[in-house]
């Protein structure tokens, strides 16, 4: 299949076309007119270099070696060198997406005509994303998001000169080899630097930009598949959908809350069990606790986080954001590298992410509560069960507390923590990198929450068909009642066949929570599945 070709300027690239290229599913091109400008602007800055004027980052140095003029016969090397001593960064290597991106987003700066680099730079960075089989190795701890992700970006770009390591496919799996190898395999010519080169490649934020684009997708798929969880809990525990109806939100017609909306009605559809108690003479109960009724009122703000993250970054990604940058006749040194945008924008989203988290975790402590979870049963053991000799789900909440305190401990305000560096001379930093790798972490341990609520939700479907006959019985539901699942806990149920099986005797659960969360959540089935609704 051919690939579709994207065309970058500089000025109007989008998240959505970033990611098609990230996964491999787009080839890049620069417009001509955007080449054009890449070339005049070099140009310029040629002739402004044969004189003696000084200028930041072509014949000066950086940082605090600002004032150290350098020979014509030095301006490569300091280049070359500039690059060598800034890659050095630690850790897990960056998701393969992540820096493809990061190659793009740079490309995409670049091609805004304004960094007075050399045409070359921009090619090679274009050429190494139209290669499926090249990708640099980008460890993923160095960057203070200052002068950009001057390490991160480092990796990228020594992996364009044909030095370090790099990733190279070969039989179709990733393998971590020489950069020179790689590339004479893949008959690429390394680059070769000249004055500013280097700089226009390490000077910006496009690394952390890459990961926090990356990790946004996650977050709406975690937030998502976790108010569908709460809509499937809720029911359990006999709350009504009557909050979540279109009046209620137009009433306060934020975006975001009337998305989540959408999506708790659909998940009640054709609940038997919410129809056992919509009668008032046989249910009372008038209000849910906050942990239910205000669903849309607590996930719609993080989903209106989530566009505006993305309207945050496509500002980034289109932006010059290295240094010093080209208008017309002026070069001027300004900040444009420094992330703070980026990090507030991650920060937020982190926010309204842990308030996610928070209401899931009311959800669960009142759900093995009998006295709050409306089913008289304490911590979902089964009707059947020896309650003397019997925990049913107690442990799997204290876990579920124990993985909320880590993720929240990992929401510090991280850009409040700057740091001076290079001698003072940058003595202000953002931090970014930090609140974004945060973030992965805490999406990485999400997974286990959304594997211990489904597994209680489906401990709670288990429960209600066990009481059925004694609560129509008893009268509490009518002769004609049915405590079937909704929609959603429909697919739960249909999905977790192989890896659930419902608790009738305490046993050791580990296993099976594991497999829940490979098997739904890891594969991205449950996600899959509810893509396809018609919302």
């Amino acid at each position: 299949m051919d690939k579709r070709k994207l065309i970058i300027t500089g000025e109007n690239l989008t998240l959505q076309e970033s990611r098609e290229v990230a996964e491999g599913r787009s080839s890049v091109e620069v417009a001509p007119l955007s080449r054009k400008k890449v070339e005049e602007s070099r140009l310029k800055m040629e002739e402004r270099m044969g004189g003696e004027t000084p200028i930041y980052g072509f014949n000066m140095g950086f940082g605090q070696h600002q004032n150290v003029r350098v020979s014509p016969e030095n301006l490569a090397k300091l280049q070359v060198n500039l690059i060598r001593t800034h890659a050095i960064s630690f850790g897990d290597s960056a998701p393969i997406p992540v820096v493809r991106a990061a190659m793009l987003f740079r490309a995409n700066a670049l091609a805004k005509g304004l960094s007075g680099v050399r045409w070359e730079v921009v090619e090679t960075l274009v050429q190494w994303i139209n290669n499926p089989n090249l990708c640099p190795w980008v460890p993923k701890i160095g960057s203070l998001g200052a002068s950009g992700d001057l390490s991160p970006l480092s990796h990228i770009a020594m992996n364009l000169l044909g030095e370090g390591r790099c990733w190279h496919r070969e039989d179709g799996s990733w393998v971590l080899v020489d950069a020179a190898g790689a590339l004479e395999k893949e008959g690429v010519k390394p680059l070769v630097l000249e004055a500013k080169d280097g700089l226009a490649l390490n000077n910006g934020m496009q690394f952390t930009t890459a990961y926090l684009a990356y990790l946004i997708d996650r977050v709406e798929t975690a937030v998502t598949l976790s108010l569908a969880l709460g809509a499937a809990l809720s029911e359990v525990m006999l709350a009504t959908d009557l909050p979540f109806i279109p009046d209620v939100q137009r009433a306060r017609p934020y975006p975001g809350q009337e998305k989540a909306a959408r999506l708790l009605v659909a998940c009640f559809q054709g609940s038997g069990i919410r129809e056992s108690h919509r009668s008032p003479e046989l249910d009372p109960n008038t209000q849910d606790p906050y942990s239910s009724r205000c669903l849309p009122q607590v996930y719609g703000p993080c989903l209106d986080a989530i566009t505006y993250a993305r309207r945050q970054m496509e500002v980034e990604i289109n932006s010059a954001t290295d240094n010093p940058l080209v208008f017309g006749d002026k070069v001027v040194s300004g900040g444009n590298f420094h992330g703070m945008p980026v990090a507030l924008t991650a920060a937020h989203l982190f926010n309204a992410f842990c308030g996610v988290v928070k209401m899931g975790e009311a959800r669960v402590r009142r759900v093995v509560d009998k006295e709050k979870n409306r089913l008289g049963v304490s911590c979902l053991i089964s009707p059947e069960a020896d309650r003397q000799v019997s925990s049913g789900m107690m442990i799997l909440e204290y876990s579920y507390h124990a993985l909320c305190n880590l993720i929240l401990s990992w929401n510090s305000p991280a850009f409040l923590f700057s740091a001076s560096s290079a001698s003072g001379q940058e003595d202000h930093v953002s931090h970014a990198p930090t609140v974004v790798l945060n973030l992965e972490r805490a999406l990485d341990h999400f997974s286990y929450l959304l594997a211990l609520e489904t597994f209680m939700t489906l401990q709670g479907y288990a429960v209600l068909e066990k009481l059925e006959t004694p609560w129509r019985e008893s009268g509490r539901i009518s002769q004609e009642g049915k405590l079937t699942p909704g929609r959603m806990g429909k697919l739960l149920q249909r999905l977790s066949k192989s890896c659930f099986r419902p608790l009738d005797q305490d046993r050791h659960m580990q296993d099976e929570v594991e497999r829940l969360r490979e098997e739904l959540f890891l594969s991205d089935r449950l996600a899959l599945e509810l893509k396809d609704w018609d919302l």
